[in-house]
């Protein structure tokens, strides 16, 4: 998932500080449906340099232009279609489950302005170096969002159905993946009920350390 993911971001970019892409991305900012907020809040938010920022915003110009075809409205946002048109994500088993979860972080269904596209994003920045507080938040954040994976209904649950079916889309052989997502689900739940919780969900992934395997290392919280 996390080349999925990178892909998002593209290349890093020169060393520039143009007015001219200020200017552009602050304008962004301000129209966003999310309501006026300063380019300096979205970085104290998101923990993102200006350079980070620029570089975002030009991905997320990527990935609306085709779209767009020069319609300034259609140009403020991006949607599931939009995320899923990249390669990495289109060839992964589980493109579209990571393309809807991640736009559903916006306020508008399947309509995600660019505040929402770089907190979102936000997710996956590793916590080093965070106060420990600030590490288990990120830490539920990103569980939270591996869980709305599994999660197909929305429901806030996981069932032995909806596990079967993420793991006929990853594994192509012939093992018993019903009989397997039954045990996994057991598990989780301590073999209470026939579905898994968020919290049992936490609880079964305590000893992983998720800022490594969910997170992407160019990422890092700006110097203060």
């Amino acid at each position: 998932m996390g080349n999925s993911l990178s892909q998002l971001f593209g290349q890093t970019p020169a060393d520039s500080d143009s007015a001219a892409a200020n200017d552009s991305l602050n304008d962004s900012i301000n129209t966003s449906e999310t309501g006026d907020q300063s380019f300096r809040e979205l970085q104290e938010e998101t923990g993102f340099t200006r350079r980070q920022l620029e570089q975002f915003y030009e991905r997320f110009k990527d990935l609306v232009r085709f779209r767009a075809k020069g319609d300034v409205e259609k140009s403020t946002y991006i949607t599931v279609e939009d995320l899923s048109s990249l390669e990495s994500i289109r060839l992964n088993p589980l493109g579209d489950r990571i393309s809807r979860v991640f736009i559903s972080y916006a306020t508008t269904e399947n309509s995600m302005k660019f505040p929402e596209f770089v907190k979102t994003l936000a997710l996956f920045r590793t916590t080093s170096g965070d106060k420990e507080d600030d590490r288990q938040k990120k830490r539920i954040e990103k569980l939270r969002f591996l869980f709305k994976i599994y999660d197909t209904r929305n429901d806030g649950s996981i069932t032995d159905k909806e596990l079967c079916e993420i793991l006929d889309k990853v594994f192509s052989d012939k093992a018993d993946k019903k009989e397997m997502s039954k045990q996994v689900v057991q598990d989780m739940n301590k073999g209470i009920g026939d579905s898994v919780s968020f919290d049992d969900f936490c609880r079964y992934l305590s000893s992983v350390d998720i800022d490594i395997t969910f997170s992407l290392p160019f990422l890092k919280r700006r110097s203060r």
